[in-house]
């Protein structure tokens, strides 16, 4: 009769020693359609149910009538409280995560950096001086003061399940074939209608399209009740309006953060650019320059890695004809 009793409380104070994660981060890349009732019933249940343990969800990746979905039926904040609440929980004042709410981004990276600042955040305010300031005064792997996710990082988690172990191997010689370059804030990474001699990878900060015409029509998404007009995307929600040389605000058309791959398209079709390319964050930002000569000493000296990089941007190709919502 005692052995149950035991076994009860020794199962009960299991569950008390539990450990849960303090964010879960979906990724939607896949998802192409989602109707009313998968979004209130799975994943709304499944964020107040993250509530409840104290844990964030966030999903990342979203095309817009998936995102359109998730915010017309309140499973996800709309635009502007959306920013106030990612605001809000990034300043020292607030490091609630209970929300019930399914927080959006563009990209998994954005994602992920957005969960380790509140992390630091939260370890640094309980963490003496001396320890802070070690950890602050930390130099990169490449550049001193500057810390950002390695290349090879990047790669393994776009690729995550397309890999073998023997292509994880190849990725260790990746840093060989591209070069980093630093931009402040405002600079110029490359101009439209000049010819394209590279691509980059976002390996810190973020880097702005700005918007070069006026009266763009809003997009339109497709719904069970017909086209609905959607006058704002996830990018414009997640990147404020920049100032421009004339001191006046520049509107933005996208952003990539880490992780972000740009200026691929143009490189392969070998034609001249078609945008301009602006670093966006407060810090500047850190890309990775992969050029056409050294791209061609991997394919003659590095096939396996050669593939791997091809791999790369054909789901960076996938992923923009997802999220494309042009209409012309």
């Amino acid at each position: 009769g005692k052995s149950p009793k035991r076994t009860k409380k020794t199962a009960k104070h299991d569950s008390k020693q539990r450990i849960h994660p303090q964010f879960v981060v979906l990724d939607f890349t896949q998802m192409h359609n989602l109707d009313a009732s998968a979004a209130t019933s799975c994943f709304l249940q499944l964020a107040k149910m993250c509530e409840k343990r104290g844990m964030l969800l966030c999903a990342c990746g979203a095309i817009p009538r998936v995102e359109w979905m998730l915010r017309s039926h309140e499973v996800s904040y709309g635009y502007d409280k959306e920013v106030d609440v990612k605001n809000d929980m990034l300043s020292n004042q607030n490091h609630n995560l209970r929300h019930g709410k399914l927080i959006l981004f563009l990209t998994l990276f954005e994602a992920l950096e957005f969960s380790e600042r509140l992390l630091i955040q939260r370890v640094t305010t309980k963490m003496p001086y001396e320890r802070l300031s070690c950890l602050q005064t930390g130099s990169s792997t490449t550049s001193t003061g500057f810390p950002h996710h390695q290349v090879t990082y990047i790669f393994l988690n776009t690729l995550r399940g397309d890999l073998s172990a023997e292509s994880k191997g190849a990725l260790v010689g990746i840093q060989s074939y591209y070069e980093e370059a630093e931009y402040q804030r405002g600079e110029l990474i490359f101009q439209k209608n000049t010819r394209p001699d590279a691509f980059y990878v976002v390996v810190k900060g973020a880097v702005a399209v700005p918007r070069d015409r006026k009266g763009t029509l809003p997009s339109m998404i497709r719904s069970g009740t017909g086209a609905v007009e959607s006058p704002h995307s996830l990018s414009s929600s997640n990147l404020l309006s920049m100032i421009g040389d004339d001191g006046q605000h520049k509107s933005v058309e996208s952003f990539h953060k880490v992780g972000g791959i740009f200026g691929y398209c143009d490189f392969l079709l070998e034609r001249y650019r078609a945008f301009d390319v602006v670093a966006a964050s407060n810090d500047g930002a850190m890309v990775a320059v992969f050029t056409r000569a050294n791209l061609d000493k991997m394919k003659n000296e590095n096939g396996p890695l050669y593939v791997i990089v091809q791999q790369l941007l054909l789901r960076a190709s996938v992923s923009d004809l997802a999220n494309c919502t042009c209409h012309n």
